[in-house]
């Protein structure tokens, strides 16, 4: 994995941000990898589990003042794991997730 994260940054992507389901993340910021921890839980669907960790992790970063200009340091990288891994598990409670119920 960390070598695909390389590669997607040697093609021109700033930030590389990989979810691995029960192996945690992955973020690559050019120089250096961050791993963030998994939240396990009883999982009723994980429909939408990963979509669900990219929106709050980028969001969480953003709150911190990400912009282009201004890198996350990686206290912010970890505290957005966090964030992120808390909102993905939430996730992982729903069936169906975003609306998409099982039918019978």
């Amino acid at each position: 994995m960390k070598e695909f994260g390389r590669h997607v940054a040697d093609l021109g992507a700033g930030y590389v941000l990989m979810t691995r389901g029960e192996k945690g993340q992955l973020f690559y910021d050019g120089k250096e990898f961050y791993t963030g921890a998994v939240h396990m839980v009883e999982a009723v669907d994980t429909m939408g589990a990963g979509d669900s960790f990219m929106t709050a992790f980028t969001m969480s970063l953003l709150q911190k003042g990400w912009t282009k200009e201004k890198a996350p340091t990686g206290e912010e990288i970890r505290e957005s794991f966090e964030t992120a891994a808390d909102f993905s598990a939430d996730n992982c409670l729903q069936e169906g997730s975003f609306g998409y119920k099982k039918c019978y």
